[in-house]
């Protein structure tokens, strides 16, 4: 299981082998809930299970933290299928990120 050591000897090996720890930083949010706006409708009705593949397609983005930055992966699941049928990678988090062209194109994971 180890071996048990003073986090002074482990400040010492650590210096002596030039390796430095890690810091994560402080998680942000990337925008701020406009208190204005109309929420977006509810088009499939909270009806989640789907007959049909291809009939309802529901999708989110992820932010991934890089050493180069940020990374915003989208992706669109199929409720039917429960498969990835687009996704789209890009550096920003702008509306061209989700559209379903650009995920069609960016991403095909059947290949």
């Amino acid at each position: 299981m180890g071996q048990a050591v003073n986090r002074k000897r482990v400040a010492r090996l650590m210096r002596e082998h030039g390796i430095q720890g890690v810091t994560r930083r402080k998680r942000r949010s990337l925008t701020g809930a406009d208190k204005k706006a109309r929420p977006a409708p509810d088009l499939i009705g909270r009806e989640l299970p789907a007959e049909m593949p291809g009939t309802k397609l529901v999708g989110d983005i992820t932010a991934l933290p890089t050493g180069d930055g940020w990374l915003y992966l989208a992706c669109w699941l199929d409720l039917a299928t429960r498969e990835v049928v687009g996704c789209s990678m890009a550096d920003h988090h702008r509306a061209d990120l989700v559209t379903w062209p650009t995920a069609a194109v960016d991403c095909n994971p059947a290949e």
